[in-house]
C-alpha cells in the first residue's frame, strides 16, 4: 500500500510540465515543496547558504525515498549526491548459488584507467534500504534506456562491465552534461544574487553609518533633535534632518538617498524617520550602559550615589550614580539613570535602589559606599536610606556629601550673624536696585572703571558661589556710592527711587558693613575654591579631612587679623565709628580630650604600631583581604616608600596611581583591594548634582512629553559622552539589524 501511495507521489511530479524536457540550458521552476512531511523518519541531507536566510532545506539520501522534484535537481545539481558509500552493504548481499554469495564494494564506486589511475564515479549512489546502486542524473532525467536509471542494479558479479558500459553510453552522457550545466547555471544565479544582496547590504548599511554619525553627535552634546516638521528641505524639521542635510551638501551618496527616499512617507524604508532615529538613540544608550556596567564588574567594588529634582512636568527624578575605580586606578563616577516619582520616604528611596541594583545585576555585598546629602531621610542613622543599606550590607559606610557639608556650615554662620545677614540681604537688594532699571543700570556701568565685573545676585542653591556676588561688590564699591548718591540727589528721579537709593546709600556708609564685605570677601573665595576642589571626582576623604582642617585653621587665624580687615574697611567706609561697641569674643581654648588631628606617613610609622593598625583595617574587611600576607605586603610597602621617597609627596589615591603606573599591583594585591575600596568611596553627590543640569537641557518645556526611555537615553549618552564617542558604528548597526526585522538586509 506504502509503495503504490509512494508510486502515485512519483506519478505526479513526473508528468509535471517543468521537468518533462530539461535541456543543459533549460531553467527550471524553483518552486518550493515540503518535503519534511513526505520523508517522515527519513535520513536527509541538508544545505543552507551561508548568506541565506531561509528554511534549511532538506532531501533523503537513500534513492529509496528519492522524489523527483525541481528544489531536489537543483540540490543535486549544486552541492552533489551522497554516496553511501561507507555502509557495510549488508542490505546488498546476492545469492547466486548455495555457497557464492556476493556483495557490493567500495571498488565499484571507482573507475580504473588504462595507466592504473582511478576516477571517482561521483554519479554511483547507493541504497541501504534496497541494496541495489543507481546513477543519479539518469534517475533525475529519467534515463529510461539504464536499469541504473529506475530499478537500480544489483548484479556484483558483472557490475563492474555493467558500469563501465553505462558510464560509456550517450544517454548517460547527456544526463551528467544537463546536471553539470544545471549546476553551473545555479552557481552563477546564486552568484549573482549574492552579490546583488551584499550590494543591498552596503547600501544600507552607509546610509546607517550617516545616521548613527549624527545621532550621536546630536545627543553626546545633549541637543535637541526634532523640529515641528519631520520634511526635508523644511526650515522647520529640527537640528536631526538640518544635519542630514547639511552632510548631503557634500556627500552624493547621502544626498541621492534622501531626494529617492527623503519624503516617501510611511511605508518606505529610508531610515531616516525620527522612529528609526529614536530606536537608535534607545539602543545606543544600552551599549553605553553595557560598557559601564561591565568595568564595575571588572572592578568588582563600587558606591552609590542618589539624590533627586523635579523635572519641567514637576515629576521627581531621583539621579543613580556608581563611582569605582577604573583599570588605571583613577577614580569614576558614571551617571545610569533617572528613576521618576520614587517618593521621599526613605523605605521609598531604599527599596528602589535595591531594585535598580538588581536589575543591574550587580552585587550590593560589593557596594562599599554611599554618599547624600543631609537630609533625614537620606542620612538618619536609624530609618534614613544609608541606615537601611547599611542594614543589608554593614560595610557601605555612609558619607555625607562634603559639598553640601561645606555648604550648610557658611549658611549656619550667617545665620548666627544678625550684621552678615543683614550685609547679604544688603548685597542682593544693591544688584535688585539697578538690574530692574536699564536706565540705573546703565549709571552704575559709566561709573564703573573696569567693565568685565558687573554687579552679581546671591545664589539659592550654592551658597559658596555668593563669592563671585562679594568680590563684584567689593571691586565696584565706589562705583556703587556714586551711583547711589548721583541718583539720590537727582531730581528728575521720582521720590520712591530717590529713597530706596538712599536707603542702600546709608546702609553701605556705615563701618559695619564695609567690615562684612570684607571679612566676607575673603572667606567666600577660600569657601569657594575648597568647594570646588571637593566637587572634583578625584577626591577621598582624607582629602576631604585635609581640607576641612586647613579652612578651620584658616578661620582661627583670621580672627586674630580683625585690625587689618578694620584697616581696609576704614578706606572704603562713609562714617569711621561703630554704631555699637561690643566685646570681640574671645578665642575658644581647645580642652584636653581634643587634639589637633596631625597627617602621619607611614615612613613614621613603627612595625607594631604597623601591624596593629593592619588588624583592626583587617577585621573590618574579613572577605576581602588575608591578614597575614596583608602585613607582610604593608611592611614591604613601607620599605619601598622610604627607597624611593613617595610617602611625603602622595596622598593614598597618588599611591594607587603609582601602584598601577609601575604595575605593582601584582606584588602588593591586597594594599590595592583596599586602595580601590578606600577610593571607589563616594564622599560627595555633586555627579548627581550635574547630571540634574543635564536633566533641565534635556526636558525643557519644548520636550515636556518625552518619554522616561528617551529621557534617559539621551541623559546618559550626553552625561557619559567619552563613552557615547567612542562607540563602533558596526557594532552598533549590528545590534540594530539584529533587534528589529527590517524589509531591508543590513
Amino acid at each position: 500500500m506504502e509503495s503504490a501511495e509512494k508510486n502515485d507521489k512519483i506519478k505526479l511530479i513526473d508528468d509535471s510540465s517543468e521537468l518533462k524536457s530539461l535541456s543543459p540550458m533549460s531553467k527550471v521552476d524553483l518552486s518550493d515543496v515540503n518535503v519534511d512531511k513526505m520523508f517522515n523518519g527519513i535520513n536527509l541531507m541538508e544545505v543552507q547558504d551561508d548568506n541565506s536566510t531561509e528554511k534549511v532545506q532538506r532531501f533523503p539520501t537513500d534513492p529509496a525515498d528519492w522524489l523527483r522534484t525541481a528544489n531536489f535537481i537543483k540540490y543535486c545539481a549544486v552541492n552533489g549526491v551522497d554516496q553511501n558509500n561507507n555502509d557495510n552493504f549488508i542490505q546488498s548481499k546476492n545469492q547466486y548459488s548455495v555457497d557464492k554469495v556476493r556483495f557490493c564494494n567500495k571498488t565499484m564506486f571507482f573507475s580504473k584507467l588504462p595507466n592504473g589511475e582511478q576516477i571517482s564515479r561521483t554519479w554511483l549512489v547507493y541504497s541501504h534500504k534496497l541494496g541495489k546502486v543507481f546513477c543519479a542524473p539518469c534517475w533525475l532525467f529519467k534515463n529510461e534506456s539504464s536499469t541504473l536509471a529506475n530499478d537500480g542494479y544489483n548484479d556484483w558479479k558483472n557490475a563492474h562491465e555493467r558500469l563501465k558500459e553505462h558510464e560509456g553510453s550517450l544517454n548517460h552522457k547527456t544526463c551528467l552534461l544537463k546536471l553539470k550545466d544545471l549546476g553551473q547555471e545555479q552557481g552563477t544565479l546564486d552568484s549573482m544574487l549574492l552579490v546583488q544582496i551584499n550590494h543591498e547590504k552596503m547600501y544600507w548599511r552607509s546610509i546607517l553609518e550617516r545616521v548613527v554619525s549624527v545621532i550621536k553627535s546630536l545627543a553626546s552634546r545633549g541637543l535637541p533633535f526634532r523640529g515641528q516638521e519631520e520634511i526635508f528641505g523644511s526650515p522647520k524639521n529640527g537640528n536631526y534632518m538640518m544635519l542630514l542635510e547639511l552632510l548631503s551638501e557634500f556627500d552624493p551618496f547621502l544626498a541621492q538617498h534622501i531626494s529617492k527616499y527623503g519624503n516617501s512617507g510611511s511605508g518606505t524604508t529610508s531610515y531616516l524617520s525620527s522612529t528609526i532615529c529614536d530606536e537608535i538613540i534607545v539602543l545606543m544608550a544600552k551599549k553605553v550602559k553595557e560598557v559601564i556596567i561591565n568595568e564595575v564588574k571588572s572592578r568588582k567594588y563600587y558606591s552609590i550615589v542618589v539624590d533627586s529634582t523635579p523635572d519641567i512636568t514637576h515629576s521627581d527624578q531621583l539621579a543613580f550614580i556608581l563611582r569605582y575605580v577604573s583599570d588605571k586606578g583613577v577614580p569614576t563616577e558614571r551617571f545610569l539613570e533617572f528613576i521618576p516619582k520614587v517618593g521621599h520616604k526613605s523605605l521609598e528611596i531604599a527599596e528602589t535602589v535595591i531594585m535598580t541594583i538588581d536589575n543591574l545585576k550587580l552585587n550590593i555585598s560589593d557596594c562599599r559606599g554611599q554618599s547624600y546629602d543631609t537630609a533625614k531621610n537620606m542620612s538618619g542613622c536609624y530609618n534614613g536610606l544609608q541606615a537601611r543599606i547599611k542594614n543589608i550590607n554593614p560595610l557601605a559606610f555612609y558619607i555625607p556629601c562634603a559639598a553640601h557639608s561645606l555648604n550648610l556650615v557658611g549658611s549656619h554662620a550667617v545665620e548666627c550673624c544678625n550684621e552678615a545677614a543683614t550685609f547679604f540681604g544688603l548685597m542682593q537688594n544693591i544688584y535688585v536696585f539697578f538690574s530692574s532699571s536699564t536706565h540705573r543700570w546703565d549709571l552704575l556701568n559709566n561709573n564703573m572703571v573696569s567693565k568685565s565685573r558687573t554687579l552679581k545676585a546671591l545664589s539659592n542653591t550654592r551658597w559658596s558661589s555668593r563669592d563671585s556676588a562679594c568680590l563684584s561688590l567689593n571691586e565696584n564699591w565706589s562705583a556703587v556710592l556714586t551711583t547711589l548718591t548721583y541718583i539720590m540727589n537727582d531730581n528728575t528721579e521720582n521720590n520712591i527711587t530717590r529713597n530706596e537709593a538712599k536707603g542702600l546709600m546709608n546702609k553701605m556708609s556705615s563701618l559695619e558693613t564695609a567690615i562684612m564685605s570684607a571679612v566676607w570677601g575673603f572667606l567666600l573665595s577660600r569657601l569657594n575654591f575648597t568647594s570646588n576642589k571637593l566637587q572634583n571626582v578625584n577626591i577621598d576623604c582624607l582629602d576631604v579631612l585635609q581640607l576641612y582642617d586647613s579652612l578651620i585653621r584658616l578661620i582661627e587665624q583670621t580672627r586674630e587679623n580683625f585690625d587689618d580687615f578694620e584697616t581696609e574697611a576704614l578706606e572704603k567706609a562713609v562714617r569711621k565709628d561703630y554704631k555699637i561697641t561690643t566685646t570681640r569674643k574671645k578665642k575658644r581654648k581647645i580642652f584636653h580630650d581634643e587634639s589637633e588631628s596631625e597627617d602621619i606617613n607611614l615612613s613614621e610609622l613603627d612595625n607594631q604600631e604597623i601591624r596593629k593598625s593592619v588588624k583592626l583595617l583587617q577585621n573590618i574587611y574579613q572577605n576581602d583581604v588575608e591578614l597575614n600576607d596583608f602585613i607582610n605586603e604593608v611592611l614591604h610597602l613601607k620599605a619601598h616608600v622610604d627607597v624611593v621617597s613617595i610617602g611625603e609627596k602622595h596622598n593614598l589615591l597618588g599611591l594607587q596611581t603609582f601602584l598601577y603606573e609601575k604595575d605593582l599591583t601584582n606584588i602588593y594585591p591586597n594594599i590595592e583591594i583596599i586602595l580601590r575600596i578606600f577610593t571607589c568611596t563616594a564622599v560627595t553627590n555633586c555627579s548627581a548634582e550635574r547630571s540634574f543640569s543635564c536633566l533641565k537641557r534635556v526636558k525643557n518645556y519644548l520636550r515636556s512629553t518625552m518619554t522616561q526611555q528617551k529621557m534617559n537615553s539621551l541623559a546618559i549618552l550626553n552625561i557619559e559622552n567619552q563613552i557615547t564617542c567612542q562607540l563602533s558604528f558596526d557594532e552598533i548597526i549590528d545590534s540594530f539589524a539584529t533587534d528589529k526585522s527590517r524589509r531591508k538586509i543590513i
